[in-house]
């Protein structure tokens, strides 16, 4: 049985701030030592991080101890019981509900798409990469996917018009972009600009979190991107558990509307 929770996105948060409040605490949490892994330390975790920086969690009477893993990693993790909340795109967790493992959202924590198609200086259209090599973290996943869709809008055939090649993220694909391996690439988050400073020239095709890119090339209006992620089977067992995570990732996202990046940055240091 699924259950309705207090959730809030950064979207829905920037109008109201100062006026939505915490829900008064009825109950003990079933659970007070959580882990939460995530599959690398990225920007656009931040309301997870500085919850647990700030000391939210711990208002909340949670003890949530922070963890690094690679990859899909975290979805092992996370259905083995080894992990009891993830922060991954909602693509994942769509891909991971298709193969039968029941997943939900508990949280969004961003409010728009943060990919970004990067490319070489001799690339200035979408129609430039025809013949052409698209890098990507991992060829058919989520970045690969609002790329084929882009390219389709502009009446190519992702399957015949470029070659895809898994890059990885982080170093290994400011190395791929930097040795000329491939033409373009699918960066996520501040990837793009550690990419762009690390390789002179390179500018971005399309920026996702650009409204008007996102429906030029999506075709959508939003897209959030990063979700917090439980078990169906933690969320109908554990409640007041589940509730007190998003109070405290309620608290984060009020603390980064209210603040300046670099103040936010200074938590989480």
């Amino acid at each position: 049985m699924k259950r309705n929770f207090l959730v809030f996105s950064l979207a829905m948060l920037l109008p109201c701030i100062g006026l939505i409040a915490a829900p008064a605490h009825s109950a003990e949490p079933e659970k007070t030592k959580l882990t939460y892994l995530e599959p690398g330390r990225y920007l656009i975790k931040l309301p997870v991080i500085l919850a647990s920086a700030a000391g939210y969690f711990s208002e909340e009477g949670l003890d949530v101890d922070v963890r690094i893993a690679p990859g899909q990693r975290v979805y092992e993790a996370l259905l083995a019981g080894d992990a009891d909340l993830i922060a991954v795109s909602y693509g994942s967790m769509m891909k991971i509900n298709q193969q039968g493992k029941a997943v939900d959202s508990v949280a969004n924590i961003t409010r728009n798409c943060l990919f970004h198609l990067v490319a070489q200086p001799g690339i200035k259209s979408l129609r430039d990469l025809k013949g052409k090599r698209i890098g990507v973290p991992k060829v058919g996943e989520e970045v690969t996917a609002v790329i084929r869709a882009a390219l389709k809008r502009q009446g190519m055939d992702p399957d015949m018009d470029v070659k895809w090649v898994s890059v990885g993220i982080e170093g290994t694909m400011v190395a791929a972009m930097k040795r000329g391996d491939i033409d373009a690439v699918g960066a996520v988050g501040e990837w793009r600009d550690h990419l762009m400073r690390a390789v002179p020239g390179t500018h971005v095709l399309i920026d996702y979190s650009n409204a008007n890119d996102l429906e030029r090339y999506l075709g959508a209006t939003t897209y959030p991107l990063a979700h917090v992620q439980m078990t169906e089977e933690f969320i109908d067992g554990h409640p007041e558990t589940v509730q007190r995570v998003v109070n405290a990732i309620m608290k984060s996202l009020q603390f980064i509307n209210s603040h300046t990046p670099a103040e936010c940055i200074d938590v989480v240091k």
